[in-house]
């Protein structure tokens, strides 16, 4: 993986960033098709593996990491989230312990004991059956998730925890709506829609700040504001502006970045591929 990564990704070499407040980033030049073809292959492949008794389409998913990192392996950012799903030492360390706590009950589909079971895995068998970190220890940068040279980790990671965030955080956050109103009619393909958009968003802006959030805001709406049709639409709306005004991060441009993150990543195929540069292919060298 170093060639694609030392030829062209757009972002400088680096195994371990020296310091969370230098990212790597760099201006980002065409890529090669040899690269997209590599990395597009392993997203398809891991996706297969974690999503595969899911209801969760890779199309679903494609948009969080183009958005990301545009697809690049070896970027991190400024506050320290690294590769191609820019995952947090947090997030890692979250879906860590469901693995620790899934060895012997194997409950949750997304955990890696639970992955194991199923042929779409064999091929990460060895990733899988990686000893799990003690995080009880201070580890190294570089020991949490094998980034830029194993795209493929970072992508189990990133997607197990993508479908943690839907069908257990969002789907709680769809229980609270109905609670919240329990005379009133849901279409189901319109909460189902919220649910998705409230994944995507706390993926990117963190389940406790969104969860909790979202909680208030349900707590502030009486049912008049919903109107009869689109209710979803409506709520989602209302959030995204409550959200920008209440999100706990004082940095007004971050505040900005979490509230209209689910409208950048919904756009369409044509548009995701222009942003990220996919039409941009250099010949490979």
């Amino acid at each position: 993986m170093s060639r694609f990564s030392e030829q062209g990704s757009g972002y400088s070499y680096k195994k371990c960033p020296s310091s969370k407040s230098e990212p790597s980033r760099v201006d980002r030049p065409c890529i090669s098709k040899n690269y997209v073809g590599h990395i597009l292959d392993r997203y398809k492949a891991v996706s297969s593996c974690v999503l595969h008794d899911s209801s969760i389409s890779p199309k679903e998913t494609f948009p969080l990491f183009a958005h990301e990192s545009g697809f690049h392996l070896n970027v991190t950012s400024g506050s320290g989230c690294r590769g191609l799903g820019q995952l947090s030492r947090i997030a890692a360390h979250e879906m860590d312990q469901i693995d620790q706590s899934d060895l012997k009950k194997k409950g949750k589909p997304y955990s890696k004991s639970s992955l194991l079971e199923h042929s779409e895995c064999a091929e990460f068998q060895k990733t899988l059956s990686a000893p799990i970190p003690d995080h009880s220890k201070k580890l190294g940068e570089c020991e949490v998730i094998a980034i830029p040279d194993n795209p493929d980790s970072n992508l189990l990671y990133s997607l197990r925890l993508y479908r943690m965030l839907k069908d257990v955080k969002a789907h709680s956050l769809i229980s609270a709506i109905k609670d919240r109103w329990p005379d009133l009619e849901w279409k189901e393909t319109e909460l189902s829609i919220l649910q998705v958009r409230l994944a995507q968003v706390m993926y990117n802006g963190g389940y406790p700040s969104i969860g909790s959030n979202f909680q208030t805001f349900l707590a502030t709406l009486k049912s008049s504001a919903l109107g009869s049709d689109q209710k979803g639409e409506t709520l989602w709306s209302g959030f995204k502006n409550y959200l920008y005004s209440h999100y706990p991060d004082k940095d007004p441009d971050r505040r900005k970045e979490v509230r209209d993150y689910v409208d950048r990543i919904e756009k369409t195929n044509a548009q995701i591929k222009e942003s990220t540069g996919f039409e941009c292919f250099a010949e490979p060298r």
